[in-house]
């Protein structure tokens, strides 16, 4: 994938978000005085974990065996090239289309036609609008046959030894084989048990929390929350790395091989679902 196409900037009067139509993702998001909410990255071309952000869709993170069975149907999910299975889906290896920009928003669209009968159109709206970050997260089924559909979105918060993290939760997803979810539990370990606030962990860290609470981050004396329409939250944190993935998904992993397919949605032609957050830096 290529990147062939203009870096977009959106700013306001506190606030300034660079946009890559590449992977639709948000190479830097930060306030007007310097201070990055997101990390930065240093470079542009593909999505990765130097982004600040990229959606996931039409199914966020893995699925075991890359495939799963719907109305006797066996589907099988595109592979992500670098990883080798399916990894995020279609958002962050294409390129999308600017539809509209704006002094301080911007809408993209992607367009994929898959021969799994994952066919749609998806739209990735944003917009600056004072201390916060709006984004919405759209797609609308076009195949002839329904298919499951779980989004998500993957920003990367800066992250140092100053920052904590709080958010509600009543119990987590351990990671197990493959970076596949262990079954639910209350049992948190003290550690990674953000009902009260505390530091990241200095080590790997890759599970589901079930919360659709707001999400309350501080670093450097300044707090910020996350919202969104999401009742499952991933963290993901690499030893001595520089950011903390703090990742809204509409569904369970692996949803798509659950029982009712917890947080997954069928769309029938024609039909949408969407994906809404907010990311604020609140006032001092």
């Amino acid at each position: 994938m290529g990147n062939t196409m203009k870096l977009l900037t959106l700013n306001n009067k506190y606030l300034t978000l660079g946009l890559d139509p590449c992977g639709a993702q948000i190479c830097f998001f930060a306030t007007k005085d310097g201070f990055d909410i997101l990390q930065r990255r240093p470079h542009l071309g593909e999505a990765n974990d130097e982004s600040a952000l990229f959606p996931l869709l039409p199914i966020a993170n893995r699925v075991s065996h890359d495939s799963y069975h719907l109305n006797g149907e066996h589907i099988n999910l595109p592979l992500n090239l670098k990883a080798g299975q399916y990894l995020h889906g279609d958002g962050w290896v294409n390129t999308w289309q600017v539809k509209e920009k704006s002094e301080s928003s911007a809408t993209l669209t992607l367009n994929i036609n898959h021969d799994n009968g994952y066919v749609y159109t998806a739209c990735f709206a944003l917009k600056l609008q004072a201390l916060s970050l709006k984004l919405t997260l759209t797609v609308c089924h076009q195949g002839s046959k329904p298919r499951l559909y779980g989004l998500g979105l993957h920003p990367y918060f800066a992250l140092d030894d100053s920052a904590t993290l709080h958010f509600a939760s009543d119990g987590y997803f351990p990671e197990g084989a493959g970076h596949m979810s262990l079954p639910f539990t209350t049992s948190i370990p003290t550690s990674e048990d953000f009902n009260r606030p505390r530091a990241i962990p200095p080590y790997f860290v890759n599970q589901l929390y079930h919360s659709s609470s707001p999400l309350y981050y501080t670093r450097q004396g300044r707090r910020m929350c996350l919202s969104s329409n999401c009742p499952y939250l991933m963290l993901y944190h690499l030893p001595q790395g520089s950011f903390v993935a703090l990742e809204p998904l509409m569904h369970e992993i692996d949803a798509v091989n659950k029982p009712q397919h917890p947080g997954m949605v069928l769309l029938q032609k024609g039909q949408t679902t969407s994906l809404h957050v907010s990311i604020e830096l609140l006032a001092s």
